[in-house]
């Protein structure tokens, strides 16, 4: 009888342990490379750029004024290492003509 008692708490503690890891874990890696990313953008001036982090696939929005800001966002975010996947939104906005880069 001990003995099955204590296989039923091993496996109620087992089952509880899988639970928080799969709802707590990807919570916790999306904040990181959220405000990894938001760090980064700060320090180089692309705050204009947001941030949009869904597990580990990242999505850029927003608008800049030259091309270089993009490709800088764009390396900034894919050397964060976890992100699987980045999508790209940014439109690069001068004299007033407008050209949407998606890579």
């Amino acid at each position: 009888m001990r003995v099955i008692t204590t296989t039923v708490v091993f496996l109620l503690l087992f089952a509880g342990l899988c639970f928080y890891t799969i709802q707590v874990v990807p919570i916790h890696i999306e904040s990181s490379i959220q405000s990894d990313i938001e760090q980064q953008f700060s320090r180089h001036n692309l705050s204009t750029i947001s941030i949009n982090v869904d597990g580990r696939d990242v999505t850029l929005a927003g608008q800049v004024d030259k091309q270089d800001k993009i490709d800088q966002a764009i390396t900034l975010a894919t050397n964060r290492s976890g992100v699987r996947v980045l999508m790209t939104k940014i439109v690069v906005t001068a004299d007033n003509a407008a050209v949407t880069n998606n890579k």
